[in-house]
């Protein structure tokens, strides 16, 4: 009976602190490169919000709510790098360069429970449209 009682409270605690790991913020996005650093959607959240406008190639225009970047990267402590590689969970990736970046003052990183992270970049091809990005590589 004993021995029943303390695997059940040791089970009870192993669950408690397993649930407790995700509500406190597993990692859903790495910076990587110059720096490493992993953001959790808490972390993500907490930073300031701005709006986007992007436009598609059919001329359809939608509002985003996200992270600029360019915060994501002061965020990581990020100071200098040539470019970013951001990459998707299947492995895609699209580079823009500090040039491309430092003129984009709305390019952010949006939010929706469907497509993870994804770049919003408004100007850009939509190949720098990324969905489900779960790391920025930093070179």
């Amino acid at each position: 009976m004993k021995k029943r009682k303390l695997f059940l409270i040791a089970f009870i605690l192993i669950l408690t602190f397993a649930v407790s790991c995700g509500a406190n913020g597993d990692p859903v996005l790495a910076v990587s490169g110059i720096v490493e650093v992993s953001c959790s959607q808490r972390e993500l959240e907490a930073l300031h919000m701005i709006d986007s406008e992007y436009t598609n190639k059919d001329g359809d225009t939608t509002i985003f709510t996200g992270i600029a970047i360019g915060d994501i990267l002061v965020f990581a402590k990020v100071s200098e790098y040539s470019k970013i590689s951001i990459i998707a969970s299947d492995g895609y990736f699209a580079e823009i360069t500090y040039e491309e970046l430092s003129a984009c003052e709305d390019c952010i990183l949006a939010y929706n429970e469907y497509d993870g992270w994804s770049a919003v970049m408004p100007g850009f091809s939509s190949k720098l449209q990324v969905r489900d990005i779960v790391e920025l590589n930093i070179q």
